[in-house]
């Protein structure tokens, strides 16, 4: 006689079926695969708001030596106009 088998959250929402094998390994596949993928984004957006912070920097430009240039060019890429 067959007997019903309760599915976890994570087996019924991906498809899983429980055979022999052990469902926790792939419930930790599945975390360890959300984790990277935030981890990433997280990384991503950090880098992109670095960029965007030294670009905006405000400092005197009359001060700042040859670098007064590349802020500027990089203020005029923000803003959609090319030198």
């Amino acid at each position: 006689m067959l007997s019903s088998v309760q599915f976890s959250y994570f087996e019924r929402i991906l498809g899983f079926v429980k055979l022999d094998f052990d469902s926790n390994y792939f419930k930790m596949i599945i975390m360890q695969h959300i984790f990277n993928t935030e981890k990433k984004l997280l990384i991503i957006f950090i880098f992109i708001g670095l960029i965007w912070g030294i670009l905006n920097f405000d400092i005197l430009l009359n001060q700042g030596g040859d670098n007064g240039r590349y802020i500027m060019l990089g203020r005029s890429i923000l803003e959609g106009k090319f030198m």
